[in-house]
This record gives C-alpha cells, sequence and structure tokens, in this order.
C-alpha cells in the first residue's frame, strides 16, 4: 500500500526522471525499510502493541540490501523529488494512497491530523534515504518506527 503509493508518487513527481533503475532501486530501499520495520514488531513492545495481528504470517527472507549503486539513485532520485518541495510530495503521496485505497481515511487515519502526519511521514522517509550509506544508524531508527507502527495495525500488503 505504501510503497505502491511512493512509487506512484515518485512517478507523477519525477516524470521520466525516475528511471527503470531507479524504480528498481526505489523498490530494493523499500523492501529493506518495510523488512525492518516488521521485524521490529516481533520485539516485546512491537508485539505487545501489535496484539491482534501478531498471529499473522510474515515473509521468511529478508530482502538483499541495495547496491552502492541503487543507494545513490535513490538518493539522486529524491534530491529531484525534494525540489517539488517535501509538502507538495507529501500531499501527492496522500492524495495517491487514498485513491487507491479510499478506506483509508475512515479507518488506518481517522482523527489524525493529516499535516503533523505527512511532515512525519515526509521527515522519515527524507532521514532514511539521507542514511542509506549509514546503515548502522538508520537500522535502529526503522526498528523503532516498525515498532510504533505495530500499535495502529499495520501491516504488509
Amino acid at each position: 500500500m505504501v510503497g505502491q503509493s511512493l512509487m506512484k508518487t515518485l512517478s507523477a513527481g519525477l516524470g521520466d526522471k525516475l528511471t527503470p533503475e531507479a524504480t528498481k532501486a526505489w523498490l530494493a530501499v523499500y523492501a529493506v525499510m518495510q523488512h525492518v520495520m516488521l521485524e521490529a514488531q516481533d520485539t516485546p513492545e512491537g508485539q505487545r502493541l501489535f496484539a491482534a495481528y501478531q498471529r499473522r504470517v510474515k515473509a521468511a527472507a529478508a530482502p538483499a540490501l541495495p547496491t552502492a549503486d541503487q543507494a545513490a539513485l535513490v538518493q539522486n532520485t529524491w534530491a529531484e523529488a525534494k525540489k517539488l518541495g517535501l509538502n507538495t510530495v507529501g500531499n501527492l503521496f496522500y492524495k495517491t494512497m487514498f485513491t487507491d485505497f479510499p478506506e483509508l481515511p475512515e479507518t488506518l487515519f481517522k482523527g489524525v491530523n493529516m499535516a503533523e502526519q505527512q511532515a512525519k511521514l515526509m521527515g522519515m522517509l527524507d532521514s532514511a534515504v539521507g542514511l542509506l550509506g549509514d546503515l548502522d544508524t538508520l537500522v535502529p531508527i526503522l526498528q523503532e518506527s516498525g515498532v510504533r507502527h505495530g500499535g495502529y495495525g499495520t501491516e504488509p500488503r
């Protein structure tokens, strides 16, 4: 859901600047981010927060880490996306996701201050992309986010 909406957002915002190679790189980076966050849901705190979803079966294999070239492509395309403004990218992201998944505003995002949510997501994504070369710093940040998201009932889709 999020990955699909992210790729549509980047495609809409960047047009032909989002090359097939950059798309593949973004998918590799997103797969690792998602995996780390989902794994963090298996910590004691994540399990406590994720209680109702704890029984769900997860994919067994971790995704391969992105190559240095893929990380550079993601960082370069993100720099292009940031030229549009993080607010613009965030608006486009949620517009795309809510178009593709119209139930979300009344379920997962009901009562959520979307301006704050958008700023948090764009800040997290900006930080994650900036830290692609420093996995020792990035992974704990993603794990912490994964634990928090377990309490929201998020799951891969």
